[in-house]
């Protein structure tokens, strides 16, 4: 186990996974045993329930997601006493890490010290301990530290969590639109050709792939779909189809580079279709940044993607 070739490998993906879970993850570390005054049990119970009652939040956009029931190692089926790498790759992709340091325990300090590290940054990283503040190492003390006893535990940790959950909603508006601010025109174009195919209502069309003829870069007099007005006029930046086609290749690669797009080898994805070429499907991250690009097209294409061709895509595989 290497958190950092961990983090090299995996960093990408593990941001993906936050930008597009549909509930909010939480990985919990603390101690598995009672000692002392601790009560392994119950403090389990009382976090699991504190996190599962946290229903809305006052001002918050019904856009953003839910809170899942929080996870800890051994609800993981790969449980074990050493740091798997596949428990690194949780601490990497949940949106927040919760470590009950009550006691100094050597294990939950290690995941937190990966934590530290594999995350880069503590903003959705918070400490629960029943001991004393100064008891803390001093690079502990710097973080968010709720100190607590099983009668003020769910009230504490969920004024807590309530601030986390805005701030991580904040943080990932934040990417998305960054991610669209970085991506160039063609790039764009592409993913509204893709949104703009599963606005109809015709389900057998619905997995349709995005290729360069259905795409508003093929010329068109060649298109095989009608283009989407609202993209027509940028047929005026490729004056020949050889840069067309250029401009749609170097699109979708540098989409499948930053995981908003995948490549299928088939331009249809219903049972009976024995096409073998191969076209592009938006990813639920594509998906996402488009809403920042073009609300009305991804309401209008998004509610039919997710039902049809997402289905489709998880069953061979592609997403």
């Amino acid at each position: 186990m290497n958190p950092q070739l961990m983090y090299q490998a995996y960093s990408d993906e593990a941001l993906v996974k936050r930008l597009t879970a549909e509930q909010y993850q939480t990985f919990v570390a603390m101690p598995f045993s009672d000692h002392g005054f601790y009560r392994s049990k119950e403090v389990r119970e009382l976090i699991t329930s504190s996190l599962t009652a946290i229903d809305s939040i006052p001002g918050r956009s019904a856009d953003n997601p839910s809170l899942a029931k929080p996870t800890r190692i051994d609800d993981t089926g790969d449980f074990a006493y050493t740091i798997t790498d596949s428990i690194v790759e949780m601490i990497l992709s949940t949106n927040f890490f919760i470590a009950d340091v009550t006691g100094n325990n050597a294990g939950v300090l290690l995941e937190l010290g990966i934590a530290l590290a594999a995350r880069k940054g503590s903003e959705s990283i918070l400490v629960l301990t029943q001991g004393e503040f100064d008891e803390l190492h001093f690079d502990i003390r710097n973080l968010k530290v709720v100190q607590y006893t099983e009668t003020n535990l769910k009230e504490k940790l969920q004024a807590a969590m309530n601030v986390m959950i805005q701030r991580e909603d904040e943080n990932r508006r934040k990417l998305l639109v960054s991610i669209k601010k970085n991506l160039p025109a063609n790039c764009i174009i592409c993913l509204a050709a893709y949104c703009a195919l599963h606005e109809h209502e015709d389900h057998s069309k619905q997995q349709q792939s995005l290729f360069f003829e259905n795409s508003d870069f093929c010329p068109l007099d060649k298109r095989e779909l009608p283009p989407l007005a609202k993209i027509e006029k940028e047929r005026d930046r490729f004056p020949n189809d050889d840069n067309a086609r250029l401009y749609f290749d170097l699109a979708c690669d540098t989409l499948v580079r930053h995981h908003l797009l995948v490549c299928a080898h088939t331009t249809n994805l219903l049972e009976d279709s024995e096409t073998l070429t191969f076209g592009y499907h938006a990813t639920e991250l594509g998906w996402l940044v488009m809403r920042e690009t073009n609300k009305n097209i991804y309401e209008k294409g998004y509610d039919n993607w997710s039902k049809h061709t997402k289905p489709a895509l998880k069953d061979k595989g592609i997403l």
